[in-house]
């Protein structure tokens, strides 16, 4: 039926793929479907919001989704600690060596 609203909306739509969805359009659906609070779920504090997946697995179940400010996305993900040890391993830039312009 053309042009009626919401005839092949979601799981009605010959498209619809269910937990077969892409990561992008995934994050889309849930974008759509979870209100975004004005603070970080985690640490409540007033940020710019990312929507993390809490178990990894990347399902249509709002429950396992949540918005978190970009740190504790990286913490929850174990991403934090990660970078944190990849840093340590690494050489500073050649802007904050002592005896340059930037680093005097």
């Amino acid at each position: 039926m053309k042009g009626k609203k919401g005839f092949q909306k979601e799981y009605l739509n010959p498209e619809w793929k269910g937990d077969g969805v892409g990561y992008h359009a995934l994050h889309a659906w849930v974008k759509r479907h979870l209100v975004k609070p004005e603070r970080c779920e985690e640490c409540r504090k007033k940020k710019k919001l990312d929507l993390a997946n809490i178990s990894q697995k990347y399902l249509r179940v709002l429950i396992d989704w949540r918005w978190l400010c970009r740190r504790c996305h990286m913490i929850s993900d174990g991403r934090l600690e990660k970078f944190k040890k990849a840093r340590m391993g690494m050489k500073p830039s050649r802007g904050f060596q002592k005896g340059n312009y930037y680093g005097k």
